[in-house]
């Protein structure tokens, strides 16, 4: 059997955690099996702590590269040479370099990295332009198999170095009959949700990349009488939960949000929502738009996310400037109803988009 380490850095709630988690359900763990590596920082992120468990994975606690690179990268190859890994995973962005570059010295196999998204959110200042490109050549140099979940991401990470696509892949046993059923009622009753109430729903961390003070501002600038019609979900976790609160407390808008937290009843929470709404300001092909859209939901996104998340005819995406507020408040209302699922979401079943991945190491 081959143990291969996925290195995420924090094993929460988000896109990139749920694809590796998907792809995990789907290994022969007679002859592929994962561990992972969580930065401490993040420890207490355990949500799939116990899966990971039962199945067989080890979940290894390391310095924060942030924190100390040199204690993280010494830990890194103590680990890498002393469990005898297969392969190492990288999800990280360009900071990945580094972890293949580790996995060069230690003489691992399989070196290879993922890419979920388009940007890192860094900025683009001088010093980080010149010490992101070296990181991407560091990890195009270094890694022997790359894999994004859209041609965008892989553009981004990988340049015109050759890389595979594939899907960000959902069960789709769990979402496909998702639309409102009596679990989303059930869920709409326990959050004191009136019947005829539009139910907005944001999946994601509740960090700056995600942007969830513009749906603030876009309840806020809403017309009254709309703005008594909805109600915004939020779920995750992150730095921003705080400021997220105070923040929809100060615009007067506390009786028109439910933050959840994390929770492990994403596809039910689906089913309780009229429209799905994602305002990041940078973004690959998030797991969660997929699920969202296999589920039957509508979905306004920003004009950040690729266009390849745009998967049905009823998702769009609109800009998020301060002047476009009416529009997404105009689309989100008019959201409400019809939906067609394109049969390209087809491709997205985990089934195909796991095999993809696994072959490299099952090779």
């Amino acid at each position: 059997m081959r143990r291969i380490l996925h290195i995420q850095g924090r094993m929460g709630l988000g896109g990139a955690e749920s694809f590796m988690m998907n792809v995990y359900g789907h290994a022969d763990l007679t002859k592929v099996q994962f561990d992972f590596l969580v930065y401490d920082t993040y420890k207490n992120v355990d949500v799939y702590n116990e899966k990971i468990q039962q199945m067989g994975g080890r979940i290894f606690i390391s310095p924060n590269p942030n924190e100390s690179l040199i204690a993280y990268m010494v830990f890194l190859y103590k680990l890498l040479k002393a469990e005898h890994f297969y392969g190492v995973e990288n999800e990280v962005y360009f900071g990945g370099g580094i972890n293949l570059l580790v996995a060069w010295i230690a003489k691992i196999p399989k070196r290879v990295a993922i890419s979920h998204a388009t940007s890192d959110g860094k900025g683009s200042s001088l010093r980080h332009r010149l010490l992101s490109n070296v990181l991407m050549n560091m990890l195009n140099l270094f890694s022997t198999d790359r894999f994004a979940v859209s041609q965008e991401a892989g553009l981004s990470l990988f340049g015109r170095n050759n890389f595979i696509e594939v899907k960000n892949g959902i069960d789709f046993g769990k979402f496909r009959n998702a639309s409102m059923n009596q679990a989303g009622l059930r869920i709409r009753k326990s959050l004191k949700i009136s019947r005829g109430t539009l139910v907005a729903i944001n999946i994601g961390r509740l960090e700056k990349q995600k942007n969830q003070k513009y749906l603030a501002d876009v309840m806020h600038s809403m017309s009254a009488e709309h703005q008594q019609q909805l109600v915004l979900i939020i779920v995750g976790e992150g730095s921003e939960k705080e400021e997220l609160k105070e923040y929809f407390d100060r615009l007067g808008l506390e009786q028109h949000v439910r933050f959840l937290g994390s929770r492990n009843d994403i596809p039910e929470l689906l089913s309780a929502a009229d429209v799905f709404v994602l305002p990041s300001l940078y973004e690959g092909l998030p797991t969660v738009l997929v699920e969202a859209q296999v589920a039957g939901l509508p979905v306004v996104m920003s004009d950040q996310v690729s266009s390849e998340a745009v998967l049905s005819n009823q998702a769009s995406r609109l800009p998020i400037r301060s002047k476009d507020l009416s529009r997404w408040e105009k689309e989100i209302f008019a959201k409400r109803g019809a939906f067609v699922r394109d049969p390209k979401l087809n491709e997205y079943d985990s089934e195909h988009s796991s095999k993809t991945l696994l072959s490299v190491y099952e090779e």
